[in-house]
């Protein structure tokens, strides 16, 4: 929530981050009203663990997903006990829940890495990340995959034109919270900005990733990264 904290001190950053509170049961409560669709995971990420999706079915019972683990029908109180077994964490976080833009039936996500290896920040990476079959976290550890820019968003049905825009997007957006985020701590050189992408196309900036660990082989990427730890 810290770095939520500095993101919002943009207001051009406001509409692109989805509402997050600190867990509770009245939290959870309200938001499932608000969203239908909540992710409650811990506040300091832990490379995809421990992330549960709750949804608020129509019939006002609701649905939970886990890793590959789906179970429907629950009770408010049902929900509350399965994330107490799952969380196990001082602290937890509620997060506003996207419908993920999908490649077949597997949801997706954008990595955007940037980099200050002098005094301005650069966008020197865009990867797609999509998850394994069958579970809703993208992140590599729990067996997601990443992809070209170009080839992930063609395959999840982007239109070139669209692609164009949205990497712009992208770019504004990232330099702006490595902006923010160095308003507040000074001493980063690099980051991971992983941004949602609803079925609209909407980006929205999921979780700054302060230490990210960037796939080998981009020259460019390789070359920051030297320059900035040997600073």
């Amino acid at each position: 929530m810290a770095k939520l904290s500095a993101l919002l001190q943009d207001p051009e950053l406001v509409p692109y981050l989805p509402e997050t509170v600190f867990y509770s049961p009245e939290n959870l409560e309200r938001m499932l009203k608000d969203h239908t669709l909540v992710y409650v995971k811990p506040d300091k990420g832990r490379g995809g663990e421990r992330v549960v999706a709750v949804q608020l079915n129509k019939d006002g019972r609701y649905r939970v997903h886990y890793k590959t683990h789906i179970q429907d029908n629950m009770t408010f109180d049902a929900v509350r006990a399965y994330l107490a077994g799952v969380m196990q964490v001082k602290k937890s976080i509620v997060q506003q829940g996207i419908k993920l833009l999908r490649v077949k039936s597997s949801p997706i996500d954008l990595r955007v890495h940037i980099q200050k290896p002098f005094n301005k920040w650069e966008v020197t990476g865009l990867l797609v990340k999509i998850a394994a079959p069958g579970k809703i976290v993208t992140n590599l550890h729990s067996g997601g995959t990443l992809v070209n820019f170009k080839e992930g968003l063609a395959r999840a049905g982007l239109k070139r034109r669209k692609v164009v825009k949205l990497t712009d997007k992208l770019i504004y957006l990232g330099e702006r919270a490595a902006a923010a985020l160095n308003k507040k701590y000074s001493g980063l050189r690099e980051l991971g900005v992983d941004f949602a992408l609803d079925q609209e196309g909407r980006p929205w900036i999921l979780e700054v990733n302060t230490r990210p660990q960037f796939p080998k082989g981009d020259k460019r990427v390789d070359q920051y990264h030297r320059i900035i730890v040997n600073k």
